[in-house]
């Protein structure tokens, strides 16, 4: 809701208020200054002021019956309001008219339900014979010709722009009540078809869930299958294999022993080749010095 709604709501309260006040007010004003059926003079031959104490409606119609009369005020007071929240298009006009009709219905209804009757006191002088009436019958009807007038106008309106548009709004309410009618139709197949739908789609999930179980069952008989003979190709595997690597095991150790042993001659003749280069060498040596020994005696 903008600033503009705000304004026009905040003008028709404003309306309804000032109504309220200055029918209120005179009433309690001329109820105190003038006695029943005193009639006061207030532009000759135009408006007299006359207190009257209204049992009915006007010319005395449903005299006495003023829980009915309650009722019906406030059943038109409730359309009033209805019919303003539901329209779109609020106007200032047709805030102005709202103002006075809910201002003229709750200034009767305030003397009907606190007082037990209506305080009258305009009346014309030139027509005696119309019945007396107060500010809130004045509203009242000001508000009802003005609501007359925006009917005129808003249907003058609806019927130019069917015109312009070429669209008939009778042929839019009846393809607006077919089309309601049939969603009802298919709202009530929907509700009848649902326990049936959910009949079959549990006798289709428990067959989906057998047919599941079944399978689950199969690949476990086939995977139990499977691994047995694969345990079974493992076992005859393993039987071969312990069978051929002790002969491997022999074969491999006499090898590694046989040429152990050829490392080992191999050792022993380096060392006994070079223990006898020694022994040579050490002879060789004790020859040379016993040499001197002899030469060094035969020079003394």
């Amino acid at each position: 809701m903008n600033k503009k709604f705000w304004i026009k709501f905040s003008v028709m309260l404003a309306i309804v208020t000032a109504i309220l006040v200055l029918d209120l007010v005179t009433k309690y004003v001329l109820d105190a200054q003038l006695s029943f059926s005193e009639s006061v003079t207030v532009i000759p031959y135009v408006i007299n002021f006359k207190l009257v104490h209204n049992i009915g409606a006007a010319w005395g119609i449903l005299a006495g019956r003023q829980a009915f009369l309650i009722g019906l005020s406030i059943f038109f007071l409730a359309i009033f309001i209805a019919y303003y929240c539901k329209e779109k298009n609020k106007t200032w006009f047709l805030n102005i008219t709202f103002g006075f009709l809910i201002g003229g219905c709750i200034g009767n209804l305030f003397d009907r339900i606190f007082i037990g009757y209506v305080r009258d006191f305009i009346q014309f002088a030139f027509w005696q014979s119309f019945p007396v009436f107060n500010f809130a019958d004045v509203a009242l009807t000001l508000g009802v010709v003005m609501f007359i007038i925006y009917l005129i106008l808003y249907f003058t309106r609806m019927k130019r722009a069917e015109k312009k548009l070429g669209i008939n709004v009778e042929n839019v309410k009846d393809d607006a009540k077919n089309f309601s009618k049939n969603l009802e139709e298919n709202e009530r197949t929907i509700k009848e078809s649902k326990p049936k739908l959910q009949k079959k789609t549990k006798q289709k999930s428990e067959d989906d869930i057998k047919k599941v179980e079944q399978n689950s069952l199969t690949n476990i008989d086939e995977i139990e299958k499977n691994s047995q003979q694969n345990l079974s190709v493992k076992r005859q595997n393993s039987k071969e294999e312990i069978g051929h690597k002790p002969q491997q095991k022999v074969q491999k150790t006499a090898k590694n022993a046989a040429k152990m042993h050829k490392n080992q001659k191999k050792i022993e003749r380096k060392d006994s080749n070079g223990n006898r280069k020694k022994i040579n060498k050490n002879s060789n040596l004790q020859s040379d010095v016993r040499k001197g020994d002899t030469s060094g005696g035969e020079n003394d």
